[in-house]
């Protein structure tokens, strides 16, 4: 049985719940990078325990999409409150997972309590992973996501000018890019999409290119708990196996034009403090501010990258999720209703 205990180096900034936790049941678990992709992924399924109960919705229904690009899943939760005139507004979600990992049960517990907090369809996608399907066909199919949903706002009961993104660390990744290609899209069409309403940015992976280590935190949380460098780069081993794809925006959203970070949507952090991906949503919460978008920086302290999703053994991971309910919420009631 494998023993790993935190790096002392750091063990002083960790929250001592996380340390209790870590402790009593991570300590001596298998890593997903030392598993095969098969077993990383049960692994992954299995943890999502550590989120808690769900709240009860109307409705949440499965849907297989086939386009030309290729086949990925979504799962569409509708809240138990009532249908707002012109239709719910809608909240469409990436999982993480590093792009291997993941599935439509990730996260499924958080959507079902975003849909009734914020009285919203939740679209939850899974989209292709890699190694079987590398890099760019989960921003392939998250961009179709998007497209998907518009098309079939009537079916779905959503207003087209109430949609908000959001995603976990690779679906963070995911979410940034759908927002600069809705930019990118309007820019060239006749028919532009409704600007969206929000982001929200969760742990995100924001900046992978060949300048990764100017950020501190990268260099800093090499050995921290759960995600750390060998685990990081396991996963981008898979997605991107070609090297020449890490000078590609759609790998780094940092990347995209100043001209596409003027047109952001608000934008919503949530941020761990001892996460090697620290640094760089930082930096991009700060880019934001600088091109006057409104964004909310969320950091919490002690916490490692894995916290999201130990809400029920976390109490900082609560507050972060019952923050981000309570954030898209407020930017739901604050948009337009029109149809």
């Amino acid at each position: 049985m494998p023993d790993r205990p935190l790096d002392e180096k750091l063990l002083g900034e960790y929250d001592p719940q996380f340390v209790e936790f870590y402790n009593s049941l991570m300590r001596r678990q298998t890593v997903m990078h030392e598993m095969s992709v098969e077993d990383a992924r049960r692994a992954y399924d299995m943890s999502m325990i550590a989120e808690g109960e769900p709240a009860e919705v109307e409705s949440q229904v499965d849907h297989e999409i086939t386009y030309e690009g290729g086949s990925y899943q979504v799962r569409v939760f509708t809240p138990k409150g009532p249908t707002p005139k012109g239709g719910y507004p809608c909240f469409i979600y990436y999982h993480g997972g590093g792009w291997v990992v993941g599935c439509l049960k990730t996260d499924a517990v958080y959507c079902t309590h975003w849909a009734n907090h914020a009285n919203c369809v939740v679209v939850s996608v899974n989209y292709r992973h890699a190694p079987e399907h590398p890099f760019p066909a989960a921003v392939d199919d998250a961009w179709h996501s998007f497209t998907w949903v518009h098309d079939n706002a009537s079916k779905l009961n959503v207003n087209p000018h109430r949609v908000a993104v959001g995603g976990t660390s690779a679906g963070g990744n995911l979410t940034a890019n759908v927002c600069h290609m809705v930019n990118l899209y309007n820019a060239e069409s006749k028919k532009p999409y409704p600007p969206l309403a929000y982001q929200m940015l969760f742990i995100a992976s924001l900046d992978n290119g060949m300048g990764k280590l100017k950020y501190p935190s990268v260099m800093k949380y090499l050995n921290v708990a759960g995600a750390g460098a060998e685990l990081l780069l396991w996963f981008s081993e898979k997605y991107f196996p070609e090297k020449s794809a890490l000078s590609d925006v759609r790998a780094s959203p940092m990347q995209y034009p100043d001209a596409s970070f003027q047109q952001l949507p608000p934008t919503y952090f949530i941020v761990a403090g001892m996460d090697m991906l620290r640094d760089e949503a930082i930096a991009y919460h700060e880019k934001l501010l600088k091109f006057g978008i409104k964004s909310e920086l969320n950091v919490y302290q002690g916490m490692p990258h894995i916290f999201f999703g130990m809400r029920a053994v976390l109490e900082k991971a609560d507050q972060a999720i019952t923050g981000s309910m309570e954030a898209l919420k407020k930017a739901f009631n604050s948009t337009s209703t029109k149809l």
